[in-house]
């Protein structure tokens, strides 16, 4: 596991592009999921170090992901 990854949660793509540009510059990688189930194959795959996550998805509540 990266010390340095980030997976991002939220439906709407501004949002993630905002948060993910914001950590880019701050030298994080980030993974981005728009729903629930691309946010657990992304967790499955890359092992973040911390999930930033909307709680309403269109999926799945967001307590029930985390």
């Amino acid at each position: 596991m990266d010390n340095r990854t980030v997976l991002l949660v939220d439906d709407h793509a501004t949002t993630r592009k905002l948060v993910r540009l914001a950590l880019e510059r701050a030298n994080f990688t980030v993974y981005e999921a728009r729903d629930g189930e691309t946010a657990v194959a992304l967790m499955r795959q890359h092992l973040p170090a911390i999930v930033i996550q909307d709680l309403v998805l269109p999926d799945v509540d967001g307590f029930a992901l985390a």
